[in-house]
């Protein structure tokens, strides 16, 4: 049986799209995680597990698996709500007054449904990791009340997708492999399965087949609400269609780190490093290649009859030789180069990856300045995608969770403030970035002080106390990060106008010092 006209029409144009980026995400799995199955593999007979073994060098790994950790820390950190969140209408200070209980309770409520799910262990195996060539997505459903809601990570080879109108995703698919046995117990007996594959499912050397499985779900474009055409099939045989109504109620979730005007894939930081890591990898092999040469030497001998090196020297033997005859060793190609040049390309993908620094280079430990002008750098250079993370990835994950909690009755639609229902929505934080600059240009303008007028002046003039104070909310809102003791002290001790140090930080988190 042949899927519906639209639906393969549909999926022929994602194939085709995802088909021009194929050679560039394959890639990057091969050289940042090569056992991950790759765009065109098939689940029956392509084996990965030891791919790995044809790899020199493992830049790009560690530097993919860091990545994937500090952006799921930085966007969506364990110990802290993700988001606030804010009335979609203005509302008097009297109801946002009456309005801050239940919203925090909201609030909990959400992320307590995250923390008690498998999101993190899923977002950390695939989701944050595939940001790194450009798009990531996962699924997230609800199996039941008496279970916690179930993420699922979709890995580019499942994934297919189509760009629609107004700059967003007009198509989301899934397609994918499992046992017939397993698909039954996906969708369960209300599917509307065809009696073939229930003959199969009865019949013990069938039912654990592989069947070709396809979630799919195409935007109804209706100005009044976010809709959905939900499709489901097995085999080819659609088991289940609905329309899925309301924020949220898509399952799937894609998140691209920066989308362009041609693609409906995104285009991830480490995709531009493929190049620098390929290099890096053959440097690699050259210099093992030189290194045994180094090390075991090839050489020339006089054959004089008597002297017959061929089957190797060993310690401590004694070879007889004509008088006269040479042995001469071949030259060995220069190493440092080799190490010269690695360093060159492992700093280049280390910067790509936004795990360059700071960087202790020479032996003179970098100071406190150095460390925040180097992350602030680094912050900047993020900045660029926060956009697209929180809407595609937060806000998007959040509304899933609302929309399950919701049909679950756990929360309502509405926030009740006094007599008045206020709808609510994740509020779009603003990059932590920005504080941060407002922290070194006051910090910049203390010093320039002291170096003026001296210490006594600024002594005169700031509230130590409260500065530290100040500095130390900044440091647990992690506008300021102090990566080692050592740059914490030489930042105290700047603080408190001590001579012979470095000058610190005396500034408020919002950029005004006390």
């Amino acid at each position: 049986m042949a899927l519906p006209p639209e639906l393969a029409t549909r999926l022929a144009a994602a194939k085709t799209d995802r088909a021009r980026h194929q050679n560039a995400i394959n890639d990057f799995l091969r050289l940042a995680d090569p056992v991950r199955p790759r765009i065109g593999d098939s689940a029956s007979t392509t084996t990965r597990s030891d791919e790995a073994d044809e790899l020199y060098d493992d830049t790009l790994q560690q530097v993919a698996e860091d990545f994937a950790s500090d952006t799921l820390h930085r966007m969506m950190p364990r110990e802290a709500p993700w988001v606030q969140y804010e009335p979609v209408t203005a509302i008097d200070d009297t109801v946002k007054a009456a309005l801050a209980t239940p919203l925090k309770k909201r609030t909990q409520s959400i992320f307590d449904a995250v923390s008690g799910s498998n999101f993190y262990s899923e977002a950390g195996a695939e989701w944050s990791f595939d940001l790194g060539h450009g798009t990531a997505a996962m699924t997230c459903n609800d199996y039941g009340a008496g279970e916690p809601l179930c993420f699922e990570g979709i890995g580019p080879h499942q994934l297919l997708i189509e760009k629609g109108a107004k700059g967003k995703l007009s198509f989301k698919a899934r397609e994918f492999s499992m046992a017939l046995e397993e698909a039954f117990a996906q969708w369960g007996e209300g599917a509307n399965w065809p009696a073939k594959l229930r003959n199969d499912l009865r019949n013990p050397k069938t039912k654990r087949r592989m069947v070709v499985c396809l979630e799919a779900a195409t935007r109804i474009y209706d100005p009044g609400d976010e809709k959905w055409k939900w499709q489901v099939a097995v085999d080819n045989h659609v088991i289940i269609e609905d329309e899925l109504v309301g924020v949220g109620s898509c399952p799937i979730i894609v998140t691209r780190w920066r989308s362009t005007s041609t693609t409906a894939w995104g285009n991830g930081p480490l995709r531009k490093a493929l190049a620098n890591a390929k290099s890096l990898d053959q440097v690699s092999y050259l210099r093992l290649k030189s290194m045994g040469k180094a090390c075991d030497p090839a050489f020339f001998y006089d054959d004089d009859g008597v002297l017959n090196p061929e089957g190797g020297i060993g310690p401590g033997m004694a070879i007889p030789r004509l008088p006269g005859s040479k042995v001469d060793f071949a030259e060995t190609a220069d190493l440092n180069t080799a190490y010269y040049e690695s360093g060159l390309l492992q700093d280049a993908v280390r910067r790509a990856g936004f795990q360059n620094g700071p960087d202790q280079k020479g032996k003179t430990p970098p100071t406190a300045f150095q460390w925040r002008e180097e992350q602030l750098e680094e912050g900047r250079r993020l900045e660029q995608p926060t956009g697209k993370l929180y809407e595609e990835g937060v806000i998007a994950i959040l509304q899933r969770v609302e929309f399950l909690l919701m049909q679950r009755g756990e929360i309502d639609e509405l926030v009740e403030a006094g007599r008045k229902a206020i709808r609510v929505r994740p509020k779009n934080p603003l990059a932590k970035q920005q504080d941060g600059e407002k922290v070194q240009n006051a910090s910049n303008l203390l010093n320039v002080v002291r170096g003026t007028f001296g210490d006594q002046a600024v002594a005169a003039t700031v509230d130590t106390v409260k500065t530290i104070e100040n500095l130390k909310r900044a440091v647990d809102d992690e506008i300021i990060v102090l990566r080692e003791p050592a740059a914490a002290e030489e930042m105290m001790r700047g603080v408190l106008g001590q001579p012979g140090m470095a000058p610190g930080l005396e500034t408020a988190p919002g950029g005004a010092a006390q």
